[in-house]
């Protein structure tokens, strides 16, 4: 069992990205970013030990920025789609920016432009028993309230 990081590269703001990798005994490794809490790859062992990844990934910062597929990511505020990129509350009409491609319906995908994966999450591992518990956090001042978001 280990833990460890490692660069991934830079936004295009500038901002640094890790890699943070997780094995197990068992040969599982886990590699998440700390851009968008995006899990990088799972590499699982089969029944004779070779290890895979089963995850979408992609293999740069830049490519994660461009294109935006949310592959492993964390989404929000809201996940999926609003049709339009408008609801109503108690009346009140709410418009939300568009960011679904041109070639699919008009609607705000995923949170919208500044959804979660585009945020530089705090990562933190605590142990509880066995496994680790990863968990993810936005500061405060980057949202109303300080999120949290985890894996175990």
């Amino acid at each position: 069992m280990g833990i460890s990081t490692q660069s991934f590269g830079k936004t295009k703001a500038g901002r640094q990205v890790d890699l943070h990798i997780l094995r197990n005994a068992k040969g599982m490794v886990l590699k998440v970013l700390n851009l968008g809490g995006i899990i990088h790859s799972l590499e699982l062992p089969d029944r004779d030990g070779k290890a895979a990844n089963v995850s979408c990934n992609l293999e740069t910062v830049g490519e994660y920025e461009a294109r935006r597929p949310f592959f492993g990511a964390l989404v929000g505020r809201y996940a999926n789609r609003i049709a339009g990129g408008r609801f109503s509350i108690d009346g009140k009409e709410c418009r939300l920016p568009l960011n679904n491609p041109p070639d699919k319906p008009v609607c705000s995908l995923h949170g919208g432009l500044g959804g979660f994966d585009t945020v530089i999450w705090g990562l933190s591992l605590t142990r509880r028993r066995d496994p680790w518990a990863l968990s993810c956090h936005i500061p405060r001042r980057m949202a109303r309230k300080a999120i949290r978001a985890g894996w175990m």
